[in-house]
């Protein structure tokens, strides 16, 4: 009728703005702790966290829940891997679930990058899907990759410890 008020807009979640949401980056945890040995196992891990932001649209207040879908591991030395699992801190290196095996001693930043799909609602209303998906790559985290010697020395090194001087005279 002619004089009533318009109903307010109602607010859309679209892709650009879900990838706009200023979601929080995942954190690369390795193990060792910040270094492991050229040929030997890695292993990497991150959070499996659902996020959830509040923003004002048009005057009104949107929920948006980005839900973490897969993971892109970039290890630093060329390789890159998708997982469809966060992992979890492995009970040894031998049971890792996901590790990465550095070729040669070397330092290597570390990232993971989460693929996340979401969801809106306006106020209390339902939840709808967002179209398409949002990303956030994590900081990268620094990682020394050593290279393993074995010395085989005579009985006079072991008495004298001249492992030392051996490395030093190099």
């Amino acid at each position: 009728m002619q004089g009533e008020p318009a109903a307010p807009a109602v607010p859309v979640v679209t892709q650009k703005d879900f990838q706009s949401v200023p979601l929080s980056a995942a954190e690369v945890h390795v193990w060792p702790d910040g270094w492991g040995v050229a040929g030997k196992r890695t292993a990497f891990w991150t959070d499996d966290t659902t996020q959830t932001k509040t923003l004002t649209m048009l005057g009104q207040e949107v929920t948006v829940e980005a839900v973490p879908v897969s993971w892109r591991w970039d290890f630093g030395d060329g390789t890159v891997k998708w997982t469809h699992s966060p992992w979890r801190k492995p009970v040894s290196l031998e049971r890792a679930g996901f590790y990465h095996v550095y070729s040669e001693a070397e330092h290597v930043k570390v990232t993971v990058t989460v693929k996340y799909e979401g969801r809106f609602r306006v106020g209390n209303g339902p939840w709808t899907d967002i179209e398409g998906t949002a990303e956030k790559t994590s900081p990268p985290r620094d990682v020394t990759i050593y290279r393993y010697e074995k010395y085989v020395v005579g009985e006079h090194c072991k008495k004298q410890n001249c492992l030392d001087e051996n490395r030093a005279n190099r």
